[in-house]
């Protein structure tokens, strides 16, 4: 008879110590399972827009020009079926927004722009005049606009973007035919007079 008591006594103990066990592992295996669904999630979201590696400059760079560098943030990316054509790149040196347009090769020129508070035409004009300083539009072409990084305005998803110049160097650009018409003017710099110092930190 005691035998029989000592078995049902050891079977309970057992059933208790797995019951037991079961209860201390539930809780760390619903974190595992909650940690590997959300490994699972980020794996299959699609990664964050970048700039396209065609252009000359990419966002994080810090690109010296003029006597000054411009850490890159943000970008509005100009595509033409598909493929980048153009690239406005914005810094900020305190409060105030800096800007450097780019172009897909074999273009290896850039234009060193500060935004501009002149009226912004919604339809490019052939003479555009800012202040005392007259430009000439040399160029023009409606892209979808991809907006990457941090502080790039939003213009709106298919923009104008036109070209002007000035005397000497003096360039601008002109966007519009979204949701905000925007000026920046500036300076071209041409290849070899900038230098790509690689990404900021």
């Amino acid at each position: 008879m005691s035998f029989l008591l000592a078995a049902l006594a050891a079977s309970a103990a057992a059933g208790f110590a797995t019951y037991w066990a079961a209860r201390k592992g539930a809780p760390r295996s619903r974190a595992a399972a909650l940690e590997a669904a959300k490994k699972a999630k980020a794996a299959l979201a699609p990664p964050a827009p970048t700039t396209p590696d065609t252009l000359p400059l990419s966002l994080g760079d810090v690109v010296s020009a003029e006597g000054e560098e411009r850490w890159l943030e943000g970008a509005l990316v100009a595509r033409e079926d598909g493929s980048a054509r153009a690239a406005l790149f914005f810094a900020r040196e305190g409060l105030e927004e800096r800007a450097v347009l780019v172009f897909a090769p074999p273009r290896r020129e850039i234009h060193w722009l500060a935004p501009t508070p002149a009226l912004a035409p919604r339809e490019p004009p052939g003479t555009l005049e800012v202040g005392r300083a007259t430009y000439t539009l040399v160029g023009r072409f409606p892209a979808a606009v991809e907006r990457v990084g941090q502080g790039a305005p939003h213009v709106g998803d298919v923009v104008l973007w036109a070209l002007y110049e000035g005397g000497g160097r003096k360039v601008a650009l002109l966007l519009t035919g979204g949701v905000e018409a925007r000026v920046w003017t500036g300076t071209r710099v041409d290849d070899g007079e900038w230098d790509r110092l690689g990404k900021g930190t």
